[in-house]
């Protein structure tokens, strides 16, 4: 990607949550998304190949983008809680139309666990790539700690 642009740095969604998962030293996530089944089970398999250990995966079941952006935090919060398993050492929010970050330390600091979204992995390795190596506090341990 960076090659085709110039040289101007880029990246994927994916390929910041595989970096930020590594960084973090997560081993078993569970993820919430606002997906189908059929997109969890393609999501668990890309991850599972990539030698992460996919604990739970749980889904709205939602197939609009009105829909996805019209869920409130607070709903993403209580649903996030209800289907998170103790076993897992990460809590993934997977897609950048979940509504998220005024949740994310709130729901970290009560799972005592990383928790990380598609939106807070796509800044952290942004910030990364621009050389800029502030950390930003409130928003969950990757941009804090990393």
């Amino acid at each position: 990607m960076e090659k085709r642009s110039g040289g101007i740095p880029s990246t994927t969604i994916s390929t910041a949550l595989i970096n930020s998962l590594r960084i973090l030293g997560s081993k078993k996530l569970s993820i919430v998304t606002p997906y189908v089944e059929e997109l969890n089970i393609r999501e668990k398999i890309f991850l599972e190949e990539l030698g992460f250990e996919v604990i739970s995966i749980n889904g709205f079941k939602l197939l609009s983008s009105d829909d996805i952006c019209g869920l409130k935090p607070n709903q993403i919060y209580e649903y996030a809680l209800d289907n998170f398993d103790t076993k897992a050492d990460t809590l993934v929010f997977s897609c950048t139309g979940l509504h998220t970050e005024p949740i994310l330390q709130k729901i970290e600091n009560e799972l005592k666990r990383p928790t990380i979204s598609s939106n807070t992995v796509a800044l952290w390795e942004m910030l990364r790539k621009s050389k800029i190596e502030e950390k930003v506090k409130g928003h969950g341990k990757l941009l804090s700690d990393y």
